[in-house]
């Protein structure tokens, strides 16, 4: 029986990915690198952003100043401050779902936050706000879910993971928990999940028959 729900946040709770790739491709333009934020947001979609960062290095042959992270979230933050949307039906979602809810993300916990508040859904999920920079482990690991299990008080299997990524959905495969892959423009078709909807309402119902299946 499906007790608590685990949620990725960007590009599944919020529209944030586009967003994020854009303050990238703007920061790699003063390094020479031109690729557009829709190249950046295909090729690297959920990835661990050093991981990123290394492969273009070694790609482009450059280094990096020590604090491009922290120039490219400022510049992220003022993006998703002015134009960060939820994706169509999440809030509605969130409302009719009255099981325990969580976030957990590859992404730094004051951008997490900064997102959830953005778009006024931070008051859905109380403390459990999960960053996989709080373990120092990123998906595809599965602690992230497994760590924001334990804090909800529920077992793996007791929880149902919402992703967009292949490497959160690879995460929750590795945590035992049932996955829900959210994939509204139909990037993955061929991908082996235990679910997939293309519009958030549509985990209402399902979440109402996996809730009470004993």
């Amino acid at each position: 029986m499906i007790k608590a729900l685990i949620f990725d946040c960007d590009g599944t709770l919020v529209d944030s990915e586009y967003l994020a790739n854009v303050a990238l491709e703007q920061e790699l333009l003063k390094y020479g690198i031109e690729l557009s934020a829709q190249v950046l947001l295909k090729r690297f979609c959920g990835g661990q952003f050093s991981q990123v960062l290394e492969i273009l290095a070694q790609e482009y042959q450059v280094t990096f100043a020590e604090n491009f992270a922290e120039i490219f979230r400022e510049n992220l933050a003022v993006l998703l401050a002015s134009q960060l949307t939820t994706f169509e039906g999440v809030r509605e979602t969130l409302e009719a779902i009255a099981l325990a809810k969580s976030v957990a993300s590859n992404s730094p916990l004051k951008q997490l936050k900064l997102s959830l508040q953005a778009t006024d859904i931070a008051c859905f999920f109380d403390q459990h706000i999960y960053s996989a920079y709080q373990i120092n482990s990123w998906k595809p690991d599965p602690q992230l879910f497994l760590h924001a299990a334990q804090k909800m008080g529920y077992r793996p299997q007791e929880c149902l993971v919402i992703e967009d990524s292949l490497v959160g959905v690879a995460a929750a495969k590795a945590a035992t928990m049932p996955v829900v892959l959210f994939d509204p423009e139909n990037k993955h078709p061929h991908l082996d999940v235990d679910y997939r909807i293309s519009h958030m309402s549509a985990l209402v119902n399902l979440v109402t028959s996996l809730s009470s299946k004993t």
